[in-house]
């Protein structure tokens, strides 16, 4: 998938035009989380084709990492961070098995799309945290495939819906609790994106497309007139946490 993918645009978290709603959406919630702390050293865990790295970079004025186990998403990542101007190091690892001088480094360590890949989700978590300094900040970000992101994910493509655990949002808060991560937010987040929903038979044919993107983007047009639904454990597309790494064991 990565051989053929093209290098992908880096959003403008205040442009206007519909398809960056949740770019725009997810820049007010890490704004109010990031409002205040400066010179911030961030790590990306499963950064392969990521432009997270150069929003944080470009917006934030952090300092940015990335880790992934791909060859060949760490190459690509590569490509694209020299193509943007993102200064910072790719580290083709294992999370589970860093390089130990990555141990305890990160003022904040983000996840967009990871932890519900595994069953032990409060070991993938633990292994994040391994990550932070003593007072550093977890941010993970998954997919809804409790409500109806993973029902029409089920229905679309069985395979890409069986490499997730379908957890809902209080699954992913207590998981930050096992892991000893002190929970700061947690919830449901937007009201609905029905594009999170994914087929590989889907890819360059307009009509499924189209089904997937008119009733989204007729809520978030609904939604600009300053009237959003509210987040929700059904039709929300994502499940967000902010946890603080918890020392008390020492």
């Amino acid at each position: 998938n990565w051989n053929q993918t093209d290098l992908p645009a880096p959003f403008d978290p205040y442009g206007q035009d519909l398809d960056n709603t949740f770019y725009a959406r997810a820049h007010e919630r890490l704004t109010k989380i990031i409002a205040g702390r400066e010179n911030l050293k961030i790590l990306e865990i499963g950064c392969a084709h990521s432009v997270w790295p150069l929003y944080f970079q470009t917006y934030h004025k952090a300092q940015v990492d990335g880790i992934d186990y791909s060859d060949i998403g760490c190459k690509k990542t590569r490509e694209l961070w020299d193509h943007y101007g993102v200064k910072g190091d790719i580290y083709n690892a294992d999370m589970f098995n860093p390089p130990s001088d990555l141990i305890g480094r990160y003022d904040m360590v983000v996840s967009f799309g990871v932890m519900e890949h595994f069953e032990d989700t409060a070991g993938a978590l633990r292994a994040a945290m391994a990550f932070l300094k003593p007072d550093g900040q977890l941010f993970t970000m998954i997919p809804n495939m409790s409500g109806l992101i993973g029902v029409i994910q089920k229905w679309a493509d069985r395979d890409i819906y069986n490499i997730h655990v379908p957890l809902s949002a209080r699954n992913l808060k207590d998981s930050h609790s096992q892991a000893n991560a002190r929970v700061v937010d947690s919830g449901y987040f937007m009201s609905v994106n029905l594009g999170v929903a994914h087929a590989q038979r889907w890819v360059g044919t307009s009509n499924c497309i189209t089904m997937r993107s008119i009733p989204t983007k007729l809520v978030w047009l609904f939604e600009r007139s300053g009237l959003r639904f509210p987040a929700n454990r059904v039709t929300s597309p994502y499940i967000y946490v902010v946890a603080e790494k918890n020392n008390t064991d020492g």
